[in-house]
């Protein structure tokens, strides 16, 4: 990634790729034995509103420390 930096790119890991294992593996023709489990997104990075959306962050305390049912 620090690479891509370096020759003026972007990237973003995606973890959730392994989600979508089923559709890339077809259109790659990949093993069915392959596992995959993240993937890397290169490119030149763009000026556009999208890239300007910064979801809601969940707390530590919400994440680590889940309300318990009684």
């Amino acid at each position: 990634m620090l690479a891509a930096v370096e020759e003026g790119l972007g990237s973003c890991p995606q973890a959730a790729i392994a989600t979508w294992a089923s559709p890339i593996k077809k259109h790659f023709d990949i093993e069915e034995d392959y596992k995959l489990l993240c993937g890397l997104s290169i490119g030149y990075p763009a000026e556009h509103k999208v890239n300007t959306y910064q979801p809601a962050k969940r707390s530590v305390e919400n994440v680590m420390f889940a309300p318990t049912s009684k």
